[in-house]
């Protein structure tokens, strides 16, 4: 029987690896942590999916922008009003990626439509020309 070429991937080893994404650390420190190749980490990362840092909520979200002021309601009015003023540099930041990210979002389903539209033209002119 032939020796594995590499070190198999164990529970704990993915579960360590889990939690060191969750607090993002860098890749290379998670391979060494790991005593594994960057590349073997990476490979692993993408075949499980494993999200850089963790994600919150919507709801934590807003909780944390409510306890940080960014988000204010007026009592009298019931009117709620977003406070950017408030809101740190890395919020800016990841509120312009949401913004990109949505558009882009918006642009691909469009050029889907438009593709759909031609393709099914391309059919129908092939039709007409069939029975004609």
């Amino acid at each position: 029987m032939t020796k594995s070429k590499y070190k198999i991937w164990t529970m704990a080893d993915d579960a360590e690896l889990v939690l060191m994404r969750e607090a993002k650390v860098p890749t290379k420190e998670i391979a060494r942590a790991l005593k594994r190749t960057p590349s073997s980490v990476v490979n692993r990362i993408y075949k499980n999916q494993i999200p850089f840092g963790s994600f919150q909520t919507f709801s934590e979200v807003i909780d944390t922008a409510f306890a940080e002021g960014q988000i204010k309601i007026d009592d009298a009015t019931d009117s709620v009003s977003f406070r950017p003023d408030k809101m740190t540099e890395a919020d800016m930041m990841k509120y312009a990626a949401y913004l990109d990210d949505r558009d882009r979002t918006k642009r691909n389903a469009f050029m889907c439509v438009i593709t759909v539209f031609i393709v099914l033209v391309g059919f129908i002119s092939i039709y007409i020309q069939l029975i004609s």
